[in-house]
């Protein structure tokens, strides 16, 4: 008991000094370093009642100023009514890539079109899909032969974790260029030109793993898939492999949309619950802030008219 009530002095002792120090000078305390006082300051953020501005600048929110005005918070009730940070270091692992599909341009030789017709012959076994496609399992890839490529689907339950798409987009290529290599070495043949693979990916999924929106569409029952002016789709929300997922889906910019804008963005929520808030509060002072600049600009203009008509600051030789 002696010790919880040492922990909680000691809180109240920190909050307090944190609280003064913001509305006097607008900064954490400067007699220790600024990760001792963020420690306590996070606490304070989590509750509504301080937000960083930028540059080591910070502020009392109007909730605080509010409450403070109206005596519901003062030194005696401030360790109740603040409440513990609740955010959690996010898995950085937090990516995965699936559904990939490969097309590799196939050697143009004679050699190439005999091996296909009779890959039984090399260990593997093909189906005859019609139009010289032909079809073979390669540890439970679907692979499609066909005069101008190898074509190979993933299978479903194929993942890759990594901490970005780029990261899980390279494990897949890297996975796939071992199974072209065995291939390479049941049929005694080269796919290389000028000592390169000349591959395309043309299908990829990359999702963001315990995405909040995506628990939040589960519980729901709900799926969305969202798309972009030319039709195009960037995102789904799904439930696929069990996981509640986010994913960037398009064929041309899933890796961009997965690294700059659904990580980031809830990787950010899931560390700060109260993300969006915080932003709605920065976006309305800043309209604000440049409100009052645009009036304060529209007076400097109508001073400089008017002194300019009365003649002030005219000089005649």
């Amino acid at each position: 008991m002696a010790t919880e009530t040492r922990k909680k002095n000691k809180k109240l002792f920190f909050y307090t000094l944190i609280l003064e120090s913001i509305k006097k000078d607008g900064t954490l305390p400067k007699d220790r370093s600024r990760q001792f006082y963020y420690y306590y300051a996070k606490d304070l953020v989590s509750s509504g009642f301080i937000r960083y501005e930028a540059s080591g600048v910070w502020k009392l929110t109007e909730v605080y100023k509010r409450l403070e005005s109206q005596g519901h918070v003062k030194k005696s009730n401030l360790i109740g009514k603040v409440k513990p940070d609740t955010s959690r270091r996010v898995k950085k692992d937090n990516v995965r890539g699936h559904g990939f599909a490969f097309r590799l341009k196939a050697p143009r030789s004679n050699d190439w079109l005999k091996k296909i017709g009779n890959l039984n012959k090399f260990g593997f076994k093909a189906e005859n899909l019609g139009n010289g496609n032909r079809r073979v399992i390669i540890d439970g890839n679907k692979t499609h032969f066909n005069q101008r490529s190898l074509i190979m689907h993933f299978n479903r339950d194929y993942s890759f974790i990594g901490k970005s798409g780029e990261a899980t987009f390279r494990n897949a290529i890297e996975y796939f260029i071992s199974r072209v290599r065995l291939i390479e070495r049941r049929l005694g043949i080269n796919f290389r030109y000028d000592g390169r693979y000349l591959f395309k990916c043309f299908r990829h999924h990359f999702a963001h793993l315990g995405n909040v929106l995506g628990k939040k569409c589960k519980i729901e029952g709900k799926s969305y898939r969202i798309t972009r002016k030319d039709g195009s789709a960037w995102l789904e929300i799904d439930f696929s492999n069990n996981n509640a997922e986010v994913e960037a889906v398009n064929s041309r910019t899933g890796v961009y949309d997965i690294d700059t804008k659904i990580k980031p963005l809830f990787d950010e929520v899931d560390k700060n619950p109260h993300f969006i808030r915080d932003v709605k509060t920065q976006i309305k002072d800043l309209t604000q802030m440049v409100s009052n600049l645009t009036l304060a600009n529209q007076r400097m203009v109508q001073y400089l008219q008017e002194t300019k008509d009365s003649g002030f600051g005219q000089y005649k030789y």
